[in-house]
This record gives C-alpha cells, sequence and structure tokens, in this order.
C-alpha cells in the first residue's frame, strides 16, 4: 500500500503500443508535468482520442516515471490488464486506489469513528518519546523492565504536570506481565495519584533545570450546553455542548487570530435512509451569515457513485449535509479562516449512508473571527458535540 502524488489535468498518449497484459513498462509521447522518480496512478484508454468513453480497454496502472518511460508498472490496478495501441490516451486521475489507499493510511492509527488508537511503543520498557526544541528525541514516561515507572529524561530542562483526563480515570500502561497498572489520575478526591500500588516502584528521573513548574488551573471539560456568554477554551481544553431537538445551536465559545480546534458533531436521530432532509449543515461564524463569502470543495461516495464538487459558494462555513457525523478542523487565522471535515451522512434514500471529505474556506482576509459561531441543521438534531482547543 503506498500514498500516491496525482497531476491537476494531466493528459498524454502512448508513443508506442503496450503489447500485452504482462509488460511492465510503457513509453509516454511526453512526460512534461511529471516529476521524474515519482509513481503515478495512471489512467489508460479511459476515453479515445474523440473523448467518447471505452469501458472494456480502462485500465489502471500504476508506474514510475523514468524519462518518457514508465517503469516497474502494476497492471490491472483497476480494469483489465491488456494490450494497448499507440496513441491511446494517458490520464492522471483520482482513482479508488488513491482513495482506499487513503483511507488505509488514515485507519492505520485511526477507529472507524476517527478516534486514535492505542499510541504505539507503550510495550514495557518502551519510552513514549517526544521531539525537544532542539530536535532532539526525549523520553517522557514509560514502564522499565523492573516495572519501575519512569517520568521524564535526565536531559530535560523542567517538568510540569498538566491535569489529565476525567476525574477519577487513570492513564493505564500493561507491564512486563501484560497486566495493566496505573501510571496517573486525579482521584474522586482531586488528589493526583502517580503510579500503581502493585508497581515495584515508581521513578521520577530528575531534570538538569530546576524541577517542576506548575499545574494548568483548567478543568479539563467544561459543559457548554446551557452557556449565555462566550467561553474561552484554553490549549487542551474540551467543551461539550448536548444536542436537543436543534435545528440550530449556538456553541458559546470565544476565539481570536491564531487559534485552532477539533470539533465532533455525533447525532444520536435513527440511524436510517429516512428522517432526513435534503439541506446543509453550516457553521455560521460569529453567529451570523455573510453573503456569498465561503467557498466550498466537496468530495463524496455514496452507494451510487464517487463525485467531487467545487468552487461552491454559500453564506457560512457548509460542513455537511442532511444528518451527519462529522470530524472537523477548524483554524482562525484572521487571513485565513478555514474549515475542513471528514463526514458519514445518513437521513435520505439518495444518499446512504455517504463518505464526504469537505473543506470550507472564508474568503475574507480582514473580518476578525471572535465567536466560533452557531450550528445550523436542516432538520432537529439531538446528540453530543464536542470542541477541544488544540492551539
Amino acid at each position: 500500500m503506498g500514498l500516491y502524488k496525482a497531476r491537476e489535468v494531466w493528459t498524454g498518449t502512448l508513443a508506442s503500443s503496450i503489447p500485452d497484459a504482462t509488460t511492465t513498462s510503457f513509453t509516454l509521447t511526453s512526460s512534461s508535468g511529471l516529476t521524474n522518480g515519482e509513481t503515478y496512478v495512471f489512467t489508460i484508454d479511459r476515453v479515445d482520442v474523440n473523448g467518447t468513453k471505452t469501458p472494456n480497454k480502462k485500465e489502471v496502472i500504476i508506474g514510475t516515471v523514468s524519462g518518457s518511460n514508465v517503469i516497474d508498472c502494476i497492471r490491472g490496478v483497476e480494469g483489465t490488464a491488456q494490450a494497448h495501441s499507440a496513441g491511446a490516451i494517458v490520464e492522471i486521475l483520482f482513482t479508488a486506489k488513491h482513495w482506499n489507499n487513503l483511507i488505509e493510511s488514515f485507519k492505520a492509527q485511526h477507529r472507524e469513528d476517527g478516534s486514535h488508537k492505542k499510541i504505539q511503543g507503550l510495550d514495557n520498557n518502551q519510552a513514549i518519546t517526544q521531539k525537544d526544541s532542539a530536535g532532539t528525541e526525549r523520553s517522557i514516561i514509560k514502564l522499565n523492565a523492573s516495572n519501575i515507572l519512569e517520568i521524564g529524561d535526565s536531559n530535560l530542562a523542567g517538568q510540569q504536570f498538566n491535569t489529565p483526563l476525567v476525574n477519577n480515570t487513570a492513564i493505564k500502561q500493561k507491564d512486563s506481565d501484560g497486566a495493566e497498572r496505573s501510571i496517573a489520575k486525579v482521584n474522586a478526591s482531586n488528589v493526583l495519584e502517580i503510579g500503581d500500588s502493585n508497581l515495584a516502584n515508581v521513578k521520577i528521573i530528575s531534570p538538569t533545570g530546576s524541577g517542576f513548574t506548575g499545574v494548568d488551573n483548567y478543568p479539563t471539560i467544561v459543559d457548554l450546553t446551557n452557556a449565555t456568554s462566550d467561553y474561552d477554551l484554553q490549549i487542551g481544553q474540551k467543551a461539550i455542548i448536548t444536542l436537543s431537538n436543534n435545528t440550530s445551536k449556538p456553541l458559546r465559545i470565544a476565539t481570536s487570530n491564531g487559534k485552532i480546534y477539533r470539533m465532533i458533531i455525533a447525532p444520536s436521530n435513527n440511524f436510517s435512509n429516512s428522517g432526513g432532509t435534503v439541506g446543509n449543515i453550516f457553521l455560521q461564524p460569529n453567529n451570523t451569515t455573510y453573503s456569498n463569502a465561503f467557498k466550498n470543495t466537496i468530495i463524496v461516495r455514496d452507494g451510487n457513485n464517487f463525485a467531487s464538487h467545487y468552487n461552491l459558494t454559500f453564506d457560512a462555513f457548509r460542513i455537511a449535509h442532511s444528518i451527519s457525523f462529522i470530524d472537523l478542523t477548524i483554524q482562525n487565522f484572521t487571513t485565513a479562516k478555514l474549515v475542513k471535515s471528514i463526514l458519514l451522512m445518513w437521513g435520505t434514500s439518495v444518499h446512504f449512508p455517504t463518505l464526504e471529505i469537505d473543506v470550507s474556506a472564508w474568503n475574507d482576509t480582514t473580518t476578525a473571527w471572535t465567536s466560533l459561531g452557531t450550528l445550523v441543521f436542516p432538520v432537529s438534531t439531538s446528540g453530543k458535540v464536542i470542541v477541544e482547543r488544540l492551539a
């Protein structure tokens, strides 16, 4: 499996024929616009020289550009491996192979709902590491071979503990016997517990600097369901908003230039091919609309086909359609106010279920985005909204 680059509106022709279904190279009339040594997904004979579709001749081939040649080809990736005549049309298109490899790469570190899988490297005596400001990897935390919990790295300038997870819920890691052990938690009495009574010991590695520098004095999660004024989320904080048959819901989150968020919208509406309405879901920044100020591009895969739409204009960020389980990333730079989302849509017989990738840009570089805004739904929606500030 690999991720392959594409080229915008690239079309060429075969300089000579591909004689059979097993040949692993071919020659282009011209490779202008392609990067030598790069691997691409080529579609041959999708159409003839007159633009007429030729589905029985179509073949998708993966190959690497070498001058005007394409070598090391994988034949019949889509369609049937077969011979092709000199002069046949060669295109670089967005294919099912691109999409499927992208999804498989995404799933390597994510579950189907978009959440992250277990952090890699948590077997016994393997540390979670992170690069410091100089680019050197430093140990953050691990259970060593003697079942001692080590926190920190002797080369760090200092250590700072921030509030972990939900109250009385532990971060856990397996020890050398495979048993899960508590690493840290805030218990029901709001006392920070580090370690597990079944561990051999707890070892905090002394840094070269001044030691521990403090604790952030902010709750990890805030409920803004009934908020009446905007709340300023801190980095790492999450807000939960409950939806109860809403067609619109103010998020009540203050924002400003330079802030970045992740938002999950999880409807509890019945998952079926009915109950929805053909209509868009919007995020209205600053709790208002701006006439035709937002540009959208959409990639859609439903039960009928694979399609894309671009250069669409709306009065707010268009983030989804009908009833949708949505994972959004939001950036608020006054000069680049952008939203991108991946979503699962249901509720209508025409599009059930549908996978979409959406990007929406506020075509404005001067207006300040000061309130994250209001969600607007085409159908009464219940469920949860989770917003996390990332930066």
